[in-house]
């Protein structure tokens, strides 16, 4: 073989090649890159709580089921009423608060019971907007029941390894919510409500 043409096909494989080499590692590197910003994002919502996007809820140490105690607010008298949250990641969550007039919680069915569908969102730490979906109040009729449907209730809320607090809710103890109603941002409730304390089931 002529030495010329053999230098020529010697340098020819070697561009080949060394252009090859290139694309594998460019290609490496983009995948490689993807890779460790997926992880990183994931890392980050994890440790944090907070999501980077879609419809999640921004803080995930919300979601389960929350239930208070029989809450006995007069010593004296047999009226009782107890809550439940049930939350999901998507920030869908089921409110229900039964009562009983006159057996404090001991028997089966209560006199009476609402049920809450709430759309959460988390403005920022500490601060839970809850958007009323619809609404069951079992001693109203439909109309009147759904007199809430598309309200906010402007909240705070607070979770304590397994306790959940929010602001709103009757408080046994009378004590005043500094003139607060929850019925915007700047009316927001601002102190928590620690009458009403949900333990995580």
């Amino acid at each position: 073989m002529d030495p010329e043409k053999a230098k020529q096909s010697s340098g020819a494989w070697k561009i080949v090649l060394i252009i090859g080499l290139v694309l594998v590692f460019l290609i490496g590197a983009y995948f490689g890159l993807a890779w460790i910003l997926r992880v990183a994002n994931g890392d980050s919502s994890s440790s944090s709580g907070i999501s980077l996007g879609g419809s999640k809820l921004s803080d995930q140490a919300l979601v389960g089921t929350w239930e208070s105690e029989c809450l006995v607010p007069d010593p004296g008298s047999k009226w009782a009423e107890k809550h439940k949250y049930v939350i999901k990641s998507d920030g869908t969550a089921v409110h229900t608060r039964q009562d009983w007039a006159s057996t404090d919680c001991t028997t089966t069915e209560p006199s009476g019971t609402i049920t809450d569908n709430l759309k959460l969102t988390i403005p920022s730490s500490g601060k839970i907007n809850m958007t009323f979906t619809s609404s069951e109040n079992s001693r109203m009729d439909s109309a009147q029941s759904s007199q809430y449907t598309g309200q906010t209730l402007y909240d705070i809320y607070k979770v304590s390894g397994s306790t959940l607090e929010f602001g709103w809710g009757f408080r046994g103890d009378n004590l005043a919510y500094g003139g607060k109603t929850g019925s915007s941002d700047a009316d927001r409730f601002d102190t928590l409500n620690s009458f009403i304390v949900y333990n995580k089931k």
